[in-house]
């Protein structure tokens, strides 16, 4: 014999009550005058036996009904319990991901969700031990817990961003609930079930899996998609403009909606955008720094009720100049280094092709190589590893440049020299002469080539001679920009030198070579960065913000020290290395981008993974799918009867 409710046995204590009321008459005494009592004598002995019973039978009456009521409470059962047979363990997910902050019919999703697996907690039997798990820094320790310690667990959770998915939420549950028997695991899921969050579930039968999904009131969310700066470059009190893309996620049309731009608590710009539903908006908002070093820049909308995704967060470093190496003979490069001026933001240095500085090659963003002989494998692989910090490469080849097949690897191919010819074609749109011409002049006239080989492979053309080939493409190698031109720039290959296009070409490859640091990074994506900071095992970059201070993984690149921005931070903002380095944390784009499940979705839960599905509400009444049965033991109804007998007795036998 057990008890599903063991505690209730406590409530034996009060079999002390009708014992004491049984031993001392608490009643007064009445003294009544009477002339004889001769004739009372023998009325007591007639009725002092008959009231001992009364005595016992009340004693016995208040006993039987302590007893009969304490035992139905306690659900008393014969042999094994059929809910528990050992100690049950249950695993319960809340998902408190910013989707969780939208109005559900009993206020915010989460707080339903917290307030669902309470009423989860409270119904189990007492020695049922809980594992919890959420996302983020607000998750709890990782281990089982009582009772007590669940429900003081579950009021600690609290907002944060979503690093994992939610099929790696259940397996982390099913590997914390392994050694349980197999009849007591079961894992309460409590979320909205963003199609965005699921990744991939597996059916596994020895868990049963059920699932409380919440449905948003409104499912409708506004948010900033991505902003960049119109130039990489940024001057102090130089006019520049911040480029943003807005979503509109709902279906209602958002109209003249404030946005404003902020520097510390210093207002840059503000403006007004609109955006119809399910529809995207790109505009800009000019400003001119007003300070030098790392800034912090801030983009914001007003947005109800899911506020996670009102601020964009940018980093730049403003009034940097970018480090440029020209490899090329004295009179070329100084052409270039004309162009790539020190008061337009840029820091040139000159080498000659025979005297390379490889030891020196990564404190550059940009390369420009003109009139080398012959490439040779320790110039590539200088420049391999040069291409893997998102930096530029420019190369004009020469007329009588030796193996060049050493770039096929890249992607780039270089076919036979040329006889003369014009350009017939430039791509003005791509993003090199962005902006350039506000209006192409009529009569125009394009570089005309000598001698020039064709640039084939997987670049995109941006000039094309008369029949059509490529002589200059841009090619993507590692994520590093790489401009390859089939002519050189001396007066007897080309009069490109010479023609409107050269000097907007050269500053505008330095410009995209800014590899200072990319001006944001989202949350939980895994995203590398090589600092200039040299690296040191001993003494890793540890990054503040106004919140907490992460350590993120480091490894050595070429001597610089390697962040690795997957596993922390887990809260978007600013965060600093002393003054040498600033970044900006967003939050992922999929917790904006609702994905609500519509009824097919729930019906693959349902019927593809075998998930139990139940409605929050159903929960909070306490009628919860998927809650153990309670013991079917029709003893417990039938001592409730018999106790409210007994009182009926008890009344009758007292007042006789």
């Amino acid at each position: 014999m057990g008890f599903a409710n063991p505690a209730a046995l406590w409530g034996l204590l009060a079999l002390s009550v009708p014992i004491l009321v049984h031993l001392f008459d608490f009643r007064r005494s009445i003294t009544v005058s009477y002339s004889d009592v001769r004739l009372l004598k023998n009325l007591v002995q007639q009725q002092s036996s008959t009231r001992n019973l009364k005595r016992w039978l009340l004693l016995l009456t208040r006993c039987l009904l302590v007893l009969l009521i304490t035992l139905a409470f306690s659900k008393p059962y014969l042999g094994a319990s059929p809910q528990l047979g050992k100690r049950e363990a249950v695993g319960i997910f809340i998902d408190n991901s910013p989707s969780m902050s939208a109005e559900g019919k009993e206020g915010p999703l989460l707080e339903m969700a917290k307030e669902a697996a309470r009423e989860v907690i409270r119904g189990r039997p007492a020695d049922t031990r809980y594992l919890l798990t959420c996302f983020g820094n607000s998750a709890p320790t990782f281990r089982l817990r009582s009772k007590e310690e669940a429900l003081e667990a579950i009021d600690q959770v609290t907002y944060s961003h979503a690093s994992k998915t939610i099929a790696q939420a259940i397996q982390k549950l099913k590997d914390g609930l392994v050694d349980v028997p197999v009849n007591g695991r079961k894992i309460f899921i409590f979320s909205d079930f963003q199609k965005s969050q699921w990744g991939t579930f597996s059916k596994d039968s020895s868990y049963r899996i059920l699932a409380g999904v919440l449905q948003a009131e409104e499912q409708n969310n506004v948010f900033i998609d991505s902003a960049w700066f119109s130039t990489p470059v940024l001057g102090i009190n130089r006019p520049v403009s911040l480029i943003y893309r807005i979503v509109n996620e709902g279906e209602t049309d958002q109209k003249e909606k404030n946005i404003r731009l902020k520097s510390g608590n210093q207002l840059l710009a503000s403006g007004k955008f609109s955006v119809q539903p399910r529809q995207t908006t790109i505009d800009t908002l000019s400003f001119r720094p007003s300070k030098s070093g790392w800034c912090d820049f801030t983009l914001e909308i007003d947005d109800q009720p899911m506020e996670f995704d009102n601020r964009f967060y940018l980093a730049a470093q403003v009034n940097r100049k970018v480090p440029v190496l020209i490899i090329a003979e004295n009179a070329v490069a100084q052409k270039m280094r004309i162009i790539l001026h020190e008061s337009d933001g840029f820091n040139t240095q000159i080498a000659s092709p025979g005297n390379i500085p490889y030891d020196r090659i990564n404190n550059f963003d940009v390369i420009m190589i003109q009139g080398i002989s012959v490439w040779n494998l320790g110039l590539k692989d200088a420049l391999q590893n040069f291409l893997l910090q998102r930096k530029s490469l420019v190369y004009f080849s020469g007329k009588n440049t030796q193996n060049e097949e050493i770039l096929l690897p890249w992607g780039i191919q270089l076919g036979k020299n040329q006889g003369a010819t014009t350009t017939e074609k430039v791509e003005l749109e791509d993003p090199i002469f962005q902006g350039v011409f506000s209006k192409i002049p009529q009569n125009t006239r394009w570089p005309t080539l000598n001698s020039w080989k064709p640039v084939g492979g997987s670049g995109i053309p941006i000039f094309k001679s008369a029949n059509g080939e490529a002589w200059l493409s841009r090619f993507s190698v590692q994520g590093s920009q790489v401009f390859v031109s089939g002519t050189d720039l001396t007066n007897e290959s080309s009069d490109f030198t010479q023609n409107a296009l050269f000097v907007p070409f050269i500053y505008q490859t330095a410009l995209l070579g800014n590899a200072a640091s990319p001006p944001s990074f989202r949350l939980g994506q895994g995203s590398k960065f090589v600092t200039s900071i040299p690296y040191s095992s001993k003494n890793p970059l540890e990054l503040t913000s106004t919140r907490d201070t992460i350590i993120p993984n480091q490894s050595s690149f070429n001597g610089n020290a390697q962040l690795d921005f997957s596993q922390v931070p887990n809260e978007p903002g600013f965060y600093r290395y002393k003054q040498e380095l600033g970044l900006a944390f967003n939050v992922p784009t999929m917790e904006s981008q609702l994905s609500f499940p519509n009824q097919s979705d729930i019906n693959n839960l349902k019927n593809q993974y075998h998930f139990n599905l139940f409605e929050i509400v159903e929960a909070k009444k306490g009628s919860l799918l998927g809650h153990s049965p309670p013991i079917k033991s029709t003893a417990s109804r039938w001592m409730l009867g018999a106790a409210f007998l007994l009182l009926g007795l008890e009344w009758f036998l007292a007042r006789k």
